[in-house]
């Protein structure tokens, strides 16, 4: 949204949901800056530090959720059938 590209709903949900996957996990969010226009220019850098050890596993899923074009994104489907969720969950989808 932020690229004032055309909102595209489920895709920006997405990304909304590997911010927050993020500030649970690591206790902060993934981009900080000044300005807007700093907010930016840091997404499209992609560049992400994890200040707290946390599996590669979800390291993976945060990053297939935070890809900048919208139609690369992980989908709902796999995120739900991805090995970090998987064992976050159990065989039987229940925590």
């Amino acid at each position: 949204m932020s690229s004032n590209s055309m909102y595209t709903g489920f895709y920006v949900d997405i990304w909304s949901l590997g911010i927050l996957l993020y500030v649970m996990l690591q206790g902060t969010v993934p981009f900080k800056a000044a300005t807007m226009e700093g907010l930016h220019q840091c997404q499209l850098k992609m560049k992400i530090d994890y200040p707290i050890s946390i599996s590669n596993e979800a390291k993976d899923l945060i990053q297939k959720m935070l890809v900048i074009k919208p139609s690369d994104r992980i989908s709902l489907p796999k995120i739900m059938s991805h090995p970090w969720l998987k064992n976050i969950l159990g065989p039987d989808g229940l925590p």
